[in-house]
């Protein structure tokens, strides 16, 4: 027989405790306040009412929950001279403005976030964050890769390492450790965003293997005698400097013109100064070709870095000045023997409009691709049997290497280089796996002066150890048995 209303409702408070349970008995607010409906997630608004204000004239509202978790009420009116017979213009003006009150929705990442969607907003706050352009279309080709791997994967659904890595792994089979490495490092940028905007606890990517790349490989720089030999190399060889591009069945291609010699050949694409560029300045390629005749000053021996060539898409070569690290603009000293050529090609040199220094054959800006193909060519021309690869960023190394054998210290030597950090100076630059016969000098100065005048003496055996005759008794203790 069920208990009515009626019948509950009669007896005394105390009975009715057991059978309603404690958490009837809060107060009156906070049951208000527990029964009632979730919040609208931020970014969003409710239903939309319209309501007749009179002929023609609507007024259309709803609750909005903003970007600081408060919900208000935003309402639009119909727009003056308009014919709104329902509503529908009063409603159209106040989407617009809702749409233009919250953020795009690309901003806000969720765990439903798509990895494509992820990356849109990734891009923008590398923009952002005002990286270079290098920089973006570097990260523009990892994420093509991405795109078409993990497109409409859920961010939700990265969390497990497992498929970040076999994703790394296919990366790394089809492509190589060079680009599963860049789009490993794009990667665990993309996710890092994810975790700082709630999307995702920690980053998966950070428990990926790196790929394999050999590791690091030990700074090699050029000794200061098989430098002057290749700048004397390239301004009077007479090998012969053929191209080094094969024909269609594989074979040298055998050019139908007379083969220049190498210093022909450097002399008629203005190889021989790039190279003293590169070797009395110690500058970066980019840097080497974007300097200025106008900051270069004869008198002081210096010459301002100012600027850097990149390549753009759309656009090609083009001299940048504006660049995030403030360590690019610096003025460098440059030695007696480079300030001298400076000088006579200032006044023997090819003009351009631009006012670089080292233009390209056309009065362009140089690009450092073409001009590692010619020095390819000259390279393989002169024969040197080296262990590695010559390139102007050997000369950087080579000349950071010259100042610390002189005494220079990392810091000065960071200044010059442009680096940040004396560190990346010390482990990346400096020339290793070189013979020091520094050391054999030192230990010459300290061992030396003590050695005795004989170079060899006879020594005599005492059980079965070979001793100098002179400490051949010794103490008791220390003898050995005899066999």
């Amino acid at each position: 027989m069920a208990t009515s209303w009626l019948t509950l409702a009669a007896l005394p408070e105390q009975s009715l405790v057991p059978w309603i349970g404690p958490v009837q008995r809060r107060n009156s607010k906070e049951a208000i306040m527990g029964a009632g409906r979730p919040p609208l997630p931020i970014g969003t608004w409710g239903k939309i009412r319209r309501t007749c204000l009179g002929p023609n004239r609507w007024v259309a509202s709803c609750q909005i929950r903003d970007i600081d978790g408060i919900t208000r009420k935003a309402r639009r009116h119909t727009p003056r001279g308009v014919k709104d017979i329902r509503g529908a213009a009063a409603e159209r003006a106040l989407i617009q403005h809702l749409t233009e009150r919250v953020p795009p929705s690309n901003s806000i990442i969720t765990p439903e976030t798509t990895m494509a969607d992820l990356w849109t907003a990734y891009r923008q706050h590398l923009v952002d964050r005002k990286r270079s352009s290098n920089t973006l279309q570097r990260n523009d080709i990892n994420a093509k890769l991405i795109v078409a791997g993990l497109g409409g994967v859920r961010v939700r659904e990265m969390q497990q390492t497992q498929r970040a890595e076999e994703f790394i792994r296919r990366i790394e089979k089809d492509n190589g450790p060079g680009a599963a490495k860049s789009v490993r490092a794009t990667l665990s940028g993309m996710m890092s965003m994810a975790v700082r905007y709630g999307a995702l606890v920690a980053n998966p990517i950070r428990e990926t293997l790196p790929a394999d790349t050999g590791g690091r490989r030990p700074a090699r720089s050029l000794e200061s005698r098989d430098a002057v030999e290749i700048l004397r190399g390239i301004s009077t060889s007479t090998a012969p400097c053929p191209p080094i591009r094969k024909g269609s069945d594989g074979r040298p291609h055998q050019p139908r013109y007379r083969v220049p010699t190498v210093a022909e050949y450097c002399h008629r694409h203005d190889i021989v100064d790039v190279i003293w560029g590169f070797a009395g300045t110690g500058l970066r390629a980019s840097e080497l070709f974007g300097l200025l005749w106008e900051d270069f000053d004869p008198k002081k021996k210096t010459i301002k870095v100012t600027g850097k060539v990149i390549r753009v898409k759309g656009r090609g070569m083009v001299r940048i000045t504006e660049e995030n690290s403030k360590h690019i603009h610096r003025e460098i000293a440059l030695p007696t023997v480079l300030v001298d050529r400076l000088v006579l090609r200032q006044q023997t040199g090819r003009p351009n409009d631009l006012g670089l220094i080292y233009p390209s054959e056309a009065g362009t800006i140089m690009d450092p691709t073409n001009f590692n193909d010619q020095w390819r060519r000259v390279r393989k021309a002169l024969g040197f049997d080296f262990e590695f690869d010559i390139t102007g960023h050997t000369f950087r190394k080579t000349l950071l290497t010259i100042g610390d054998d002189a005494g220079i210290s990392a810091v000065a030597l960071a200044d010059h280089a442009g680096h940040s950090e004396a560190s990346m100076t010390q482990n990346t630059y400096l020339g290793r796996k070189r013979v020091r016969y520094e050391i054999a000098a030192a230990v010459d100065a300290a061992l030396g002066p003590h050695a005795p005048a004989e170079t060899s003496r006879p020594h005599k055996a005492i059980n079965g150890l070979f001793c100098d005759p002179e400490h051949e008794k010794w103490p008791r203790s220390e003898r050995l048995p005899s066999p």
